[in-house]
């Protein structure tokens, strides 16, 4: 099999030079066909694996999940401005996800506050949280909490209307102060169906509390 090679040189006059070079399979002038095709499928193998690569390690389930994603509180005394809120929620889609850490990012925290987060099993016929400082306990929503740990499932799916499993996440301050969350990312495992994809998410939320 035997290609050209048309290169094409200009010249000070502004005309081009065709340079014209018989490339065989045989090894035959300064590349061979086979160092060619070698060459274009070693390109087009090295975007791929590049490709997959990125996409493996890049999940985006969890991106924006929350139901209101923002949400600022009223100022409260310490021990009474705990607020908890719902930081992903299942789509309309059916999956079970492996989660391995939740983090928030607290843009302001002179509330020396922390941030947990658990699983919530939704109550049958009950609103999700969207966001609530009240003293209703997470029990009037949830028949089961279950914390976030390394290897925990969540099912991100909804039965009807309603979401199967949510995130909570609490936030406590432990003195007077603000603490801001502007960030949760999520680092989970897909299942195979989706080649098992592993990596971290981030979603950009809102939620301000004031202990004084």
């Amino acid at each position: 099999m035997a290609f050209l090679l048309r290169v094409f040189i200009p010249e000070t006059d502004g005309s081009d030079t065709q340079q014209v070079t018989m490339l065989d399979d045989e090894g035959m002038g300064p590349l061979s066909g086979r160092r060619v095709l070698a060459a274009v499928a070693g390109a087009i193998f090295v975007g791929l694996l590049s490709w997959f690569g990125w996409w493996w390690t890049h999940p985006s389930l969890l991106t924006n999940t929350s139901l209101l994603g923002n949400g600022r509180f009223a100022p409260r005394p310490v021990g009474q401005a705990t607020a908890h809120v719902n930081v992903a929620i299942g789509p309309e889609s059916n999956e079970v996800i492996t989660l391995h850490a939740v983090q928030a990012r607290f843009k302001i925290n002179t509330a020396k506050a922390t941030a947990t987060f658990h699983i919530c099993e939704a109550r049958p016929g009950v609103t999700p949280i969207g966001s609530t400082g009240d003293s209703k306990p997470l029990s009037a929503y949830c028949t089961r909490l279950r914390p976030v740990t390394n290897g925990a499932r969540f099912h991100f799916t909804k039965a009807g209307n309603q979401p199967m499993e949510y995130i909570v996440m609490t936030i406590a301050p432990t003195v007077p102060g603000t603490a801001i969350v502007d960030q949760v990312s999520f680092d989970y495992e897909r299942s195979w169906s989706h080649l098992g994809q592993r990596g971290t998410d981030t979603s950009g939320q809102y939620w301000s509390i004031r202990a004084t």
